[in-house]
């Protein structure tokens, strides 16, 4: 059994793996990798039973990482790291987790504490741990009082790229009235 850590930058790469083996050197050895197609070609060869996988890897973006690594093995246990709390992201990302998955979703910001407590939780006492911050935001994100819906927030992004009514019917597979309507009720 082995842990994988997929993360770009040399010096958070160093903290995690430093963590790693200190508090769970039964679960090594760390595999390291620095980008997202090599994190998807470790987890493909070498099987690791855990990842900590940093959710903005050059090359292949975490999520679609993810999306792959669960498309192999539904019952991978990880650990979405990131650097800031991305609504965009946090949507992507909690609507392609499979269910009765354990995760974990965890800021760079985190103390060394934390990191440990988030990585014990998930991956040994199979809890799904999200950090406060980034459940805070995901909630306010999707408040019905105060957050958007993913359709209305679907909407807006398409809005901020300066899609027409035609070009967002064909990204988003409606009909011109269906995006007229979409955009009226927002």
């Amino acid at each position: 059994m082995s842990i994988l850590l997929a993360e770009d930058k040399p010096t958070h790469r160093h903290f995690a793996r430093q963590l790693l083996d200190e508090h769970f050197p039964a679960y090594g050895p760390v595999l390291e990798v620095a980008h997202g197609a090599a994190a998807l070609q470790m987890v493909l060869t070498e099987r690791p039973g855990r990842v900590v996988v940093y959710m903005d890897l050059p090359g292949m973006h975490g999520v679609e990482v993810v999306w792959q690594i669960w498309a192999h093995a539904p019952d991978m246990k990880l650990i979405f790291w990131a650097q800031f709390a991305y609504e965009t992201c946090m949507r992507q990302t909690f609507r392609l987790i499979p269910p009765e998955t354990v995760y974990g979703y965890l800021l760079k910001s985190a103390s060394a504490d934390q990191f440990v407590h988030t990585v014990r939780g998930v991956l040994i006492e199979e809890q799904c741990i999200i950090a406060r911050d980034l459940h805070r935001a995901y909630v306010q994100a999707t408040d019905r009082q105060t957050g958007l819906t993913d359709v209305e927030y679907e909407a807006l992004v398409d809005i901020a790229l300066g899609l027409t009514d035609q070009a967002i019917a064909h990204r988003r597979f409606l009909s011109r009235r269906g995006v007229t309507s979409r955009l009226h009720a927002l």
